[in-house]
């Protein structure tokens, strides 16, 4: 066998044919922190582990054990070690008190076969005493199997969602001792939820605690991942609950060698030759192939790792799908990955997965350049050599997904009137809805909403946001594949081509929208097609907003309608367009979400440069995406258009979910920001072109077709005015999040509305019932104003658990009142400065703010308390923004008097004004 040093070296100096290396580095092993077992573990359990050869455990694997033992909802991300982690939390609790069961949700039905085998492997160094039960439940299982499981309700069930969906919920009457003593539901492989599966798996959950909860149990919820970005949001979104987010170390004991290269020619040619010098070398590798067809079952892959093992063989070709965790470590030193794996997350596990073996390892990523992530990671390879998180966009406010749910919800158990259901807070709209197309019925005396449907559940796809598009082959009247809604329609119309990976491409014949099938033929050689797509914003409702001094970025719901009004035939060789053809008008019109981004400019002569610098933007944002989140680029949508505000057309940049109700694409890249940006800017200054390129990702779009200009230098300057920086450096584009400074506190002036007036809730004394409108918050961390709204009220208290100071005027007894009953965390507990208190507890009584501001700035404070609510119900959420951002800076202004003067003025009630001492413990700081 060749040294992997000596191989690393030769292939670095003498690549492949038509490979070029674009970057190689070795990292060094990283430090393992050891954890003696905790000693709770009982000797039976502390002999099993000796003899699987585990001693210890990582500091990030007690601490999420322990976090279980206290009881507590836990997300564990690490990118090793977490079978074992879900393995030891059942041990130490069902297998102790040898009471309870476990419900296991795999995403994949390989997953579930590698975590029975380990448990197996767990359970043949035991006695029968102390062994765990395990069933799997899936579509797989034979149905007299399925009879025996219900009947002897094992410790642990394995399942996927499909199967809990429609073979468990739907018939949990079936189910009683599962649910009676169901103890913890455990989610495996978070990471791989992204999509419409994430945004169903949410209501899933909430679906198994309501009905556990009415069996008489409690489940705790353990969820596992690859590390992914703002898991504390992700965790409560998904669970309803707060989670402890314990974070696992990774763990590499010897050096790893990491070589990007780039290639010309055939990708598979490429890998081949590069498996050609393994073979010689006698490396044992694993490839990752480009054909998605491969066998990659653990019985397969078992096989094939002893083969290696003796020696008898030495590569072991997989598909880029493949689990990792299906492969052991130790077994293999090189990996090879032709093109990029799904995601930056699955290619950072498996490199992790290649360094936690016993020696020294390779990875080798060849690349094309043919994809917008592939170009970012050409340009920025610390991306590929240090690994960052990325964040995995869920919503649960999709109304078409949480209406299907709801009509499930009903169907297993009437739901109470007044019910809550965690993280929807418009229930009774959506019942309503229901109600009206009689999917629903309200009982009265009951007081109980009950489906109408006795099981809805076989209308749901929990893979797909809408009913997915039927590609048939007219041919031999055989099934190409399915499509989902927003695909489809781009791509599937009269005479378009349509390509296939296994089948070549197809001629479309036609469209049948209402059976939301496609007919086609095949049509070898046929050249690429590419429509002409015309998009419009109407009915923008903003959610949320970050509001600067540069730039406002909005996240809210709004109307998206596309048009396709031609196609172009292209050269399968250059691109370009050979021909174009009008079509008969084609439209989609979607209720959706996403994030409009306005940079203000006053001279109407640069408004031809904006909209250009603004379409160049949302070129180099899209190309980016894919490495900064979780989604596939046909997420999401972009474009330029206008909005009307105060009578005047701002032009704006459009990112757009492109299914309907949204899929939490748009609100992950609001949440992500000026990181994106940051990333977008970088990209375009590491090229010299002039109107975009490939290699920048500004390529050419559907809205190029229709006159709009691209132009990389416009979009810059663009760029740099929003970050207000005139340099990114590779290193700070995106992968690591922004740092803030410590020099700034962060202080949070506070103001909010309601969506009801004091009259409607029956009096002051029901504050709680008014609900949030809007509210408003100024960070003096980053000097920004951001926008909530009921909808994304959970943003809204993670940013107030961030601060150092909440400064409002009446927060306890008024903003904490309104915004409690959303939330578990105690707001009253967290550091706050009431001005109201203060000057009560000085005075002896309260004094209100109009009065403060006209007798110490000398401001008559308009009195449009109800105007607000009213603003509210009839969607007129700038007039309440500009209300509220006008009590926040005259807020922070009473601030800056009390700082300066140590008081503020007030009139008696004989007309004598007079002065409150007040003091400002914060006043050396102040915002």
């Amino acid at each position: 066998m060749q040294p992997l040093d000596q191989f690393a070296a030769e292939l670095t100096r003498v690549p492949p044919t038509a490979c070029h290396v674009q970057s190689s580095l070795t990292q060094p092993p990283s430090p393992h922190l050891a954890h003696p077992l905790p000693d709770r573990f009982p000797p039976w359990l502390l002999a099993m582990l000796g003899a699987c050869g585990i001693t210890h455990l990582a500091p990030g694997q007690a601490e999420a054990l322990e976090q279980l033992h206290r009881g507590h909802h836990v997300l564990f991300t690490a990118p090793n070690g977490r079978g074992l982690v879900r393995q030891l939390a059942m041990f130490q609790s069902i297998g102790i008190d040898r009471q309870g069961h476990s419900l296991w949700i795999f995403p994949l039905k390989h997953r579930e076969q590698a975590q029975r085998q380990l448990l197996l492997k767990f359970n043949d160094r035991l006695l029968s005493d102390h062994q765990l039960s395990v069933a799997t439940y899936d579509g797989d299982t034979p149905v007299t199997e399925r009879r025996a499981i219900r009947q002897t309700t094992p410790d642990l069930v394995f399942t996927t969602p499909e199967m809990l969906h429609a073979g468990i919920l739907a018939y949990h009457s079936g189910w009683r001792t599962l649910f009676q003593h169901l103890r913890f539901v455990v989610i495996a492989d978070l990471h791989l939820y992204a999509g419409a599966l994430g945004t169903h798996l949410g209501h899933l959950l909430r679906r198994i605690d309501r009905l556990a909860r009415h069996y008489g149990s409690q489940p705790q919820f353990l969820l596992t991942s690859d590390p992914l970005a703002c898991t504390t949001y992700l965790a409560q979104i998904l669970t309803g609950h707060a989670c402890e987010i314990v974070n696992g170390e990774a763990w590499q004991p010897h050096d790893q060698h990491r070589v990007m290269m780039t290639t010309t020619d055939d990708l598979t040619r490429a890998g081949r030759e590069i498996a050609t010098r393994l073979l010689h070398a006698r490396l044992p590798s694993l490839v990752l192939t480009t054909a998605a067809t491969a066998n990659s079952t653990p019985e397969v892959i078992d096989a094939a790792e002893r083969r290696i093992l003796k020696r008898e063989e030495t590569i072991l070709a997989l598909p880029p799908h493949t689990p990792p965790e299906m492969v052991r470590p130790g077994v293999f030193r090189a990996l090879v990955c032709l093109g990029l794996p799904p995601s930056i997350t699955a290619l950072n596990t498996w490199l992790a997965r290649l360094g936690n073996g016993y020696e020294s390892s390779l990875a080798i990523l060849l690349l094309t350049g043919q994809t917008p992530a592939e170009r970012y990671l050409l340009r920025h390879p610390d991306a590929y050599q240090a690994s960052s998180p990325q964040a995995l966009p869920l919503t649960l406010h999709n109304p078409y997904v949480f209406q299907q749910h709801l009509l499930c919800t009903t169907s297993e158990l009437a739901l109470g009137t007044g019910e809550p259901y965690p993280g929807i807070y418009n229930l009774d709209d959506h019942l309503a809805y229901l109600a009206k197309r009689r999917q629903v019925i309200h009982r009265t005396e009951a007081r109980q909403w009950t489906a109408t449907e006795r099981r809805p559940h076989r209308q749901l796809r929990l893979r797909w946001f809408e009913r997915p598009y039927m590609l048939w082959n007219r041919q031999d009247a055989q099934r190409v594949g399915r499509l989902e809604a927003a695909q489809a329609f781009r791509m599937c119309f009269e005479g378009t081509t349509y390509p296939t990976q296994e089948h070549g491409p197809f001629h479309v014949e036609r469209i049948d929208d209402e059976r939301c099938r496609v007919t086609m033929r095949p049509a070898p050689g046929a050249p690429p097609t590419r429509a002409q797509i015309q998009t419009e914003v109407s009915e923008v409702r903003p959610k949320a907003s970050v509001i600067t001094p540069n730039y406002r970025l909005t996240f809210g719901s709004l109307e998206y309608r596309e048009m396709i009004t031609a196609f172009e035939r292209l050269d399968p060789k250059t691109g370009r367009r050979q021909s174009m053809h009008i079509l008969s008008s084609r439209q989609r019109l979607s209720r959706t979400q996403g994030i409009w981004l306005h940079v203000p400019h006053h001279a109407p002569e640069v408004q031809t440069r904006m909209r250009t610098a603004l379409h160049t933007v949302v070129h180099a944002v899209m190309a980016v995406l894919p490495v900064c989140l979780l989604i596939s680029p046909d997420n999401i949508q972009g474009g330029v258009h206008a909005l009307t505000h105060d009578g005047q057309a701002n032009l704006n940049a459009f990112f757009v979910d492109s299914h309907m109700g949204g899929s939490g694409a748009s609100r992950a890249l609001y949440e992500a920001g000026e990181q994106v940006l940051s990333a977008a800017l970088s990209l375009m200054q590491q090229c010299d072109c002039q109107h975009g390129c490939p290699q920048c990702g500004i390529d050419r779009c559907d809205s190029c077709a229709s006159g709009i200009q691209r132009d990389r230098e416009a979009g810059i300057e663009l760029l740099q005015q929003v970050l207000g920086v005139t340099i990114v450096p590779a290193s700070q584009a995106m992968l690591t999040p922004l740092t803030e400074s410590g020099q700034t506190p962060r202080h949070l002036y506070l103001n909010l509305t309601t969506q009801k007036a004091s009259d409607d809730v029956g009096g002051w004394q029901h504050k709680h019932l008014l609900g949030l409108g809007i509210a408003v918050i100024y960070d003096t961390a980053d000097a920004s104003y951001h926008v909530y709204t009921e909808e994304t009220i959970d943003a809204l208290i993670a940013h107030l658990q961030r601060a150092d100071l909440i400064i409002s005027f009446n927060t306890r007894d008024f903003d904490y009142q309104i915004l409690q009953p959303y939330t578990d965390v105690q707001l009253p507990s967290l550091s706050t400065y009431a001005m109201l208190d203060e000057i009560q507890h000085a005075l002896g009584y309260r004094l209100s703010f109009k009065h403060l501001l006209k007798e110490t700035l000398g401001v008559e404070r308009p009195d449009d308390r109800l105007d607000t609510v009213a603003w509210y119900r009839h969607a007129q959420s700038e007039a309440i923004i500009a209300a509220c951002r006008r009590d926040i800076d005259w807020m922070r202004d009473l601030i800056r008097h009390i700082s300066h003067t140590g008081s503020l003025r007030y009139r008696d009630r004989t007309g004598i004004q007079h002065e409150i001492l007040l003091t400002l413990p914060f006043a050396e700081r102040y915002g």
